[in-house]
């Protein structure tokens, strides 16, 4: 068993030639998912990113921050974000596409974005950064196009790292 940077427990199985991992979040929400043994760990867990509802992120991203966590909801397209706004709800009345620009950031500051509407695969997230926090990845912006999903982000001095 370990626990990942959202605080969520994952406990991996092996059984008949597969990995399942099971995923518990704080407040005992869970979910399992299964890989052929031997899959890329960065596989791994990018599908669990995923795959885990919104209710898996803000309940446990207190602990990640050091008590910093401030929760931003947007619920349309006119928002103003700051450093302090650590996670991201993504949780518009009107589905629509979203545009996100993070606000300047320090080394080792971290963003999260979660699609807590659950229409990024419609409606997609799209995520750039400024002043010269580099790039996400190696790309210009980065997209949410599954329903659900999240994506942590975080400054390394040079580019912007997904986590």
């Amino acid at each position: 068993m370990a626990t990942d940077t959202y605080g969520r427990t994952v406990t991996e199985t092996t059984a008949n030639g597969f990995d399942t991992y099971a995923v518990t979040d704080g407040l005992g929400n869970s979910f399992s998912v299964s890989f052929p043994t031997g899959t890329d760990p960065n596989a791994v867990y990018s599908t669990i990113n995923a795959m885990a509802p919104p209710s898996f992120v803000p309940s446990t991203f207190a602990s990640s921050f050091n008590g910093n966590y401030t929760p931003i909801t947007i619920t349309s397209n006119t928002f103003t974000l700051t450093q302090a706004n650590d996670l991201i709800e993504v949780n518009k009345t009107t589905g629509s596409p979203t545009p996100i620009v993070l606000p300047p950031m320090t080394i080792d500051h971290q963003y999260n974005v979660v699609d807590a509407k659950g229409d990024a695969g419609t409606n997609n997230i799209t995520i750039t950064t400024t002043n010269g926090n580099g790039l996400i990845d190696g790309a210009s912006n980065w997209i949410i196009q599954t329903n659900n999903a999240s994506i942590g982000m975080v400054f390394d001095g040079t580019t912007t790292k997904v986590v």
